[in-house]
C-alpha cells in the first residue's frame, strides 16, 4: 500500500510544472526588426494577454489568452520603412495564423504605435472552441503608446488597446522605434498609469467674507451763505473709501456713503478762502476748503479734512496726549527748585545778619 505522502506528489509536481508554464507564458519576450545591415531599428520587450469574444453554437462567448513564448517576428512582413515611401512595422505571429501587428509613425520630436491591428483564426479550437464561425478576423485601433524622439517607451503597468470586440493588454512594456543601433536609448517616456497620481490638495482655507459694498452715494444740494449771500452751490454724492488697522493689527478697507438726510452743512465766506463743513451722524466732520487763484480769479479744492469714529480702529494715543503730564511735571519741578532756593537764600541771609554779636 503506497504512503500517503507519496500519492499527493504527482499531483504536487503536477500544479507546479503548471504554474511554471503559466509564469512561463505571461514572461515578457523580445522582438525585434533589423534593416539589411543587421542593425535593429524596432525593438520591443513586452508580454501581451488578449481577451476575445466570439459566438458559439450555444452563444457569445469570451476568451482569455497570454501571447505564448513560441511567438516570432514575421521577418517578410516586418520592415525597418523607407524615409518618406513607408513607415516601420513589427509583425508578430503565434498559434495557428494568429499575428499582433504595430505599425509606427513619427513627426519632428516624437514617434508612436499609430496602428494596432489583431487577425485572429476562428478555426483554432485550442483558443477558440466551439466557435460558430471559421473564418480570420481582422480588428484594429490606434494606441496610446508613444515617446519622444531617440527615448523608449516604458510602461509597467498594464497598457490597453480595445479593438472592438478583443482587448489587448501589454504588461511591463519598452519599445522604441527608429533606432540608430541595436540597444534601446537610456531615456525614457513613461505612460500615464505609470505616473504617480498627483497629491489631492487640502482645501483651501475659506476667505473672509467681503464687505457689503454699499449702494452708489445719494446725490444732494449744499450751499455756503455769508454776508452778501451764497458764496457756494454744491451738488454731489459722497463716498469714503478708509483704510486702516484693526485692533487684531489687520489692515481693512471700508466705503461708507454719506447720508444726506442725517447731515447738516455750515461754512464761511472770506475773500479768499470758502470752506463747506458738514456733520453727518453726530460722529463724522468733513470739511472742505476752496481757495482763489488771484491770477484768474477762480476757485479751487485746496484741501479736505475728515474726523469720524472707527468702533474697531486701533487706540492709538497721540503724541500732543501722551506729552500732556510733562508740563504740569516741568512747571511742579521749577516750583519745587524756586522754593528751594528762596529757602536756601533765607538761611544764608540770616546766617549772616548774626555775624557781628557775641553770645554773652
Amino acid at each position: 500500500m503506497a504512503a500517503p505522502g507519496s500519492a499527493r506528489r504527482p499531483l504536487l509536481l503536477l500544479l507546479l510544472l503548471l504554474l511554471l508554464g503559466l509564469m512561463h507564458c505571461a514572461s515578457a519576450a523580445m522582438f525585434m526588426v533589423k534593416n539589411g545591415n543587421g542593425t535593429a531599428c524596432i525593438m520591443a520587450n513586452f508580454s501581451a494577454a488578449f481577451s476575445v469574444n466570439y459566438d458559439t453554437k450555444s452563444g457569445p462567448k469570451n476568451m482569455t489568452f497570454d501571447l505564448p513564448s513560441d511567438a516570432t517576428v514575421v521577418l517578410n512582413r516586418s520592415s525597418c520603412g523607407k524615409e518618406n515611401t513607408s513607415d516601420p512595422s513589427l509583425v508578430i505571429a503565434f498559434g495557428r495564423g494568429h499575428t499582433l501587428t504595430l505599425n509606427f509613425t513619427r513627426n519632428a520630436t516624437r514617434y508612436s504605435v499609430q496602428l494596432m491591428s489583431f487577425v485572429y483564426n476562428l478555426s483554432d479550437t485550442h483558443l477558440f472552441p466551439n466557435a460558430s464561425s471559421k473564418e480570420i478576423k481582422t480588428v484594429e485601433s490606434i494606441t496610446d503608446i508613444r515617446a519622444d524622439i531617440d527615448k523608449k517607451y516604458r510602461c509597467v503597468s498594464g497598457t490597453q488597446v480595445h479593438m472592438n470586440n478583443v482587448t489587448v493588454t501589454l504588461h511591463d512594456a519598452t519599445i522604441q522605434a527608429y533606432l540608430s543601433n541595436s540597444s534601446f536609448s537610456r531615456g525614457e517616456t513613461r505612460c500615464e498609469q505609470d505616473r504617480p497620481s498627483p497629491t489631492t490638495a487640502p482645501p483651501a482655507p475659506p476667505s473672509p467674507s467681503p464687505s457689503p459694498v454699499p449702494k452708489s452715494p445719494s446725490v444732494d444740494k449744499y450751499n455756503v451763505s455769508g454776508t452778501n449771500g451764497t458764496c457756494l452751490l454744491a451738488s454731489m454724492g459722497l463716498q469714503l473709501n478708509l483704510t486702516y488697522e484693526r485692533k487684531d493689527n489687520t489692515t481693512v478697507t471700508r466705503l461708507l456713503n454719506i447720508n444726506p438726510n442725517k447731515t447738516s452743512a455750515s461754512g464761511s465766506c472770506g475773500a479768499h478762502l470758502v470752506t463747506l463743513e458738514l456733520h453727518s451722524e453726530g460722529t463724522t466732520v468733513l470739511l472742505f476748503q476752496f481757495g482763489m487763484n488771484a491770477s484768474s480769479s477762480r476757485f479751487f479744492l485746496q484741501g479736505i479734512q475728515l474726523n469720524t469714529i472707527l468702533p474697531d480702529a486701533r487706540v492709538e494715543e497721540c503724541l500732543l496726549d501722551e506729552n500732556s503730564m510733562l508740563i504740569p511735571i516741568a512747571v511742579g519741578g521749577a516750583l519745587a527748585g524756586l522754593v528751594l532756593i528762596v529757602l536756601i537764600a533765607y538761611l544764608v541771609g540770616r546766617k549772616r545778619s548774626h555775624a557781628g554779636y557775641q553770645t554773652i
